[in-house]
């Protein structure tokens, strides 16, 4: 099961947690946090990007499983705290700096940017990351039908106003045209 981890003040009060649920099992936890590090690759382009940095077998790993990625030599684990597609690497910490400069050399080709995990609380598109340039200009989530992909309930997110007034007053509904089979459009 998972556990929201923002909930303990401290990692020691997180672990004795979690040791609490191992009691009976054969399972041990280990605290990595001296000597692994992780690293977070997400949006709209991350499983493109992943699959040129981990291969192609990535493509075919399930939402919230792991593999032991055999090109980059790390755990690999396909998660969604942000979108559909974020991929987190444990990474020993004596590794992350050439992993980093591996990954930024690349950035351009994919669209990449190193942001502060600071932002990652603030992502207000809860199935995807959507990009502002995804949608059509003078458009929004609302006025483009995504409302269902917006958490209006989190707090503090850059636009959560605007999306607010939008969601109770849209003044542009999408529309769609369903043709008959063989019609013209």
């Amino acid at each position: 099961s998972f556990v929201d981890a923002s909930r303990f003040d401290s990692p020691a009060a997180l672990a004795a947690h979690l040791e609490t649920g191992l009691q009976g099992q054969d399972a041990t936890l280990e605290d990595l946090s001296g000597a692994m590090s992780v690293l977070c690759l997400l949006g709209p382009k991350a499983e493109k990007a992943m699959s040129e940095f981990g291969g192609d077998d990535i493509l075919g790993l399930p939402y919230l499983s792991f593999e032991d990625n055999a090109r980059l030599g790390l755990p690999l684990f396909r998660m969604g705290s942000s979108g559909e597609y974020e991929y987190r690497m444990l990474c020993p910490n004596d590794a992350v700096a050439a992993l980093e400069a591996q990954m930024l050399e690349k950035a351009a080709e994919f669209d990449l940017a190193q942001i502060s995990t600071d932002i990652l609380g603030l992502l207000m598109l809860e199935m995807r990351s959507l990009q502002l340039s995804d949608l059509a200009e003078g458009t929004d989530p609302i006025t483009a039908g995504l409302h269902w992909m917006v958490d209006f309930r989190k707090e503090g997110y850059p636009g959560a106003d605007l999306l607010h007034a939008r969601k109770e007053a849209p003044q542009d509904l999408p529309l769609m045209l369903l043709l008959d089979a063989g019609a013209i459009a």
